[in-house]
């Protein structure tokens, strides 16, 4: 996340897809992980702001060293709980095959797979998409978690420029994520099942 995107329209798109999840119970106890990429922009009523607009109190992680995620990643993700579901925010989304951005910009498949690693725990994932189908890229990071975890099953609910992706090896957990909002975007949300 960075600060200079705080407060677009994305942020409301989040906040309303965690609002109705969790008064539907299918997120539960979330915490944000915002994986901040610029840390020595962001002040307190800067992650107040976001957590308000995620619609999670505060339920945003805060790192000892905000500086981590650039200089010692490792350490910095260790920080971040084990319990609850959670939601990683990194700027891009998922790095992929043949990306050449910063990693700091993205979580990688195998991050995902060690927070997944709770068995009943689900990982949202923030997903941008630039210059292809939101279908397709959601397609292509998908079966990069289940390189990584092919035990994850996913659902992932689409707009015209972003995705939200759900990872969980809890099958029931993501098809009543799915089941949910495929009533709400029928034609914008699809189930990715384990491979068998």
């Amino acid at each position: 996340m960075n600060v200079t995107f705080l407060g677009d329209a994305l942020d409301f798109w989040k906040g309303c897809l965690f609002s109705r999840l969790r008064a539907k119970a299918l997120l539960n106890n979330l915490v944000v992980e915002p994986l901040l990429t610029d840390s020595q922009n962001w002040h307190p009523h800067h992650l107040a702001l976001y957590a308000e607009l995620l619609r999670v109190d505060g339920q945003v992680i805060h790192h000892q060293d905000q500086h981590a995620l650039a200089n010692d990643r490792e350490a910095y993700l260790n920080e971040t709980p084990q319990h609850g579901d959670l939601f990683l925010d990194p700027d891009t989304g998922v790095r992929t095959h043949g990306v050449s951005a910063p990693l700091v910009r993205y979580v990688t498949p195998c991050e995902v797979a060690h927070f997944a690693q709770p068995p009943n725990r689900v990982v949202a994932l923030y997903q941008h998409v630039r210059g292809m189908n939101v279908y397709d890229r959601a397609a292509a990071v998908i079966s990069e978690l289940k390189e990584a975890d092919p035990a994850l099953h996913s659902c992932s609910i689409e707009s015209a420029t972003v995705a939200m992706l759900f990872a969980s090896h809890d099958a029931t957990r993501i098809a009543g994520i799915y089941a949910d909002v495929l009533d709400w975007l029928p034609e914008r949300t699809h189930l990715w099942p384990a491979a068998p």
